[in-house]
């Protein structure tokens, strides 16, 4: 790639009204771990912590994180051929009633958390879900999350549970609408606005485009082999994710401002690669060694470059960044990172381009 490093000077944007506050649009396809980065703003202490309250409301969605969790693994075991003990099926069925009517209540809590690890220990179910890992675009599939979750249903079916960090981190809860979140950051007032990903939500985008300082574009590589959660027809790291980011570039409001592009999710993309589903499925013209997760990130990287050299109609500078959302110690670095990348002068020259 021949970059030709933008001097960001004049790509800070502040509205007369609110001459010190840098605005930051976050946006990403559902479940790309956007929301994880909003979550971690509060939790590495840059913005007001999780209080006790946000905490307990977030209880019961990490529960329905479980029994959906579970039911999903029944139907992934039938979809596989993988023949189930009556009893599980039996558990199946109850959590699916549950999980039906809402939210679980504090009396059904300790059968629906027996039914649940009845599910889990279960040898087929384990089977099933080492096989979901290899070339699985047309399965059903778990959260990546949901193992952790799994592993812990003592705690979590608890009366009394009360999620820790590493819990709000990890829970799968789709943005609704859009959260904002408001702090001070060397000396400047930064204020990130996080939409909602899903295909309804995404009319919103262009509406709360205006007045930005910069965008972040959140893409999950552990979706490389997946199918769009919205459409069974399209792949969703290049059609969904990577095309409503050329979309989204291509905005008039987006001219001229930084765009920081976090690839999330390299520990699963890791694993993934590391038990054999490859990334040629949805590059066919990759040649690199197919166990090799770094070579395959690289390629990934390169192809993003140049579809936004290709596809942006207009020069953009561009800050290309891997990580882990969920991993606080690296977010905290991460999240000093991306602020910098927007708010000095030039643009670190680690990974910065035009279309040019």
């Amino acid at each position: 790639l021949n970059a030709k490093f933008l001097t960001m000077g004049s790509c800070l944007s502040k509205t007369e009204d609110d001459d010190d506050v840098l605005k930051l649009l976050l946006l990403g396809v559902g479940g790309s771990g956007k929301s994880t980065l909003f979550k971690q703003l509060k939790i590495t202490g840059y913005a007001d912590s999780l209080d006790d309250e946000t905490r307990n409301e977030a209880a019961p969605f990490i529960r329905e994180n479980c029994t959906k969790a579970c039911v999903i693994l029944v139907r992934l075991c039938e979809q596989l051929e993988i023949t189930l003990p009556d009893d599980v099926l039996d558990h199946a069925e109850a959590i699916e009633e549950v999980t039906n009517a809402g939210d679980i209540s504090s009396e059904e809590l300790s059968k629906i958390q027996n039914a649940c690890e009845a599910i889990w220990a279960c040898p087929e179910i384990k089977d099933a879900v080492e096989l979901s890992f290899k070339q699985h675009q047309e399965r059903l599939q778990l959260q990546t999350n949901d193992p952790y979750f799994l592993n812990c249903l003592d705690k979590i079916f608890a009366e009394d549970y009360l999620p820790s960090d590493e819990d709000m981190l990890k829970m799968r809860r789709a943005t609704s609408g859009s959260n904002e979140i408001n702090f001070k950051y060397e000396g400047n007032e930064w204020n990130i606005v996080d939409v909602g990903g899903q295909v309804h939500e995404r009319h919103s985008w262009t509406e709360k485009a205006d007045d930005l300082s910069g965008l972040i574009y959140i893409i999950s590589l552990s979706d490389y082999d997946q199918y769009s959660q919205d459409t069974r027809q399209v792949n969703k790291f290049i059609d969904d994710s990577i095309g409503s980011m050329l979309k989204v570039m291509n905005l008039e409001q987006i001219q001229d401002i930084p765009v920081v592009i976090l690839l999330n999710k390299k520990d699963i993309f890791k694993k993934k690669i590391s038990m054999g589903t490859n990334i040629k499925g949805a590059f066919p013209s990759y040649s690199g060694s197919e166990d090799d997760w770094y070579e395959s990130l690289e390629y990934i990287k390169g192809y993003i470059k140049k579809e936004i050299k290709k596809e942006v109609k207009h020069n953009t500078a561009v800050e290309l960044l891997v990580t882990t959302a969920t991993d606080q110690e690296l977010m905290k670095t991460m999240i000093q990172e991306i602020i910098h990348a927007i708010s000095l002068t030039n643009f670190q020259q680690s990974g910065m381009f035009d279309k040019n």
